[in-house]
């Protein structure tokens, strides 16, 4: 029997402030380091959602928000190199705390280093488009 593809997913979660967005700079990982992206973890298996943006997401940036004040507003379908992923966005105007490490920005002009898969999910955030792709051709897939 052939082994069905697993597609990983990623949680990420844009936090309003006003008309801003919150955005943290990426380290350690290589090519995209001091790029730009909004908030993200990874949803490990059995993991809900909305618990994995709340907990493993804000958590850890002296966030907090409660899962019934984030609304899913976007799901990215990013192609990378000869994989994909799936990137699923949360966005929330309500939460308490001071983010660490973190920069603002206008989501109608967001910064040029912005991370491709980020980029298109804070523009299907603006545009309220529920569905976006990246890095996929007119031809693939």
């Amino acid at each position: 029997m052939t082994e069905r593809y697993r597609t990983p997913v990623e949680v990420h979660v844009i936090l309003e402030r006003g008309d801003e967005i919150l955005l943290l700079e990426h380290r350690d990982t290589g090519p995209y380091d001091g790029w730009l992206r909004a908030p993200s973890g990874p949803l490990g298996r059995g993991r809900r959602l909305d618990l994995t943006a709340v907990r493993d997401v804000c958590g850890p940036l002296g966030v907090r928000v409660e899962p019934d004040d984030l609304r899913l507003v976007s799901v990215v379908h990013q192609r990378e190199a000869d994989d994909a992923r799936v990137a699923v966005f949360f966005a929330g105007g309500l939460w308490s705390g001071e983010p660490v490490s973190a920069c603002w920005a206008d989501p109608l002009e967001p910064p040029r280093r912005l991370l491709p898969c980020a980029a298109a999910g804070v523009a299907a955030y603006v545009r309220g488009e529920p569905l976006a792709t990246a890095g996929w051709s007119s031809t693939m897939g």
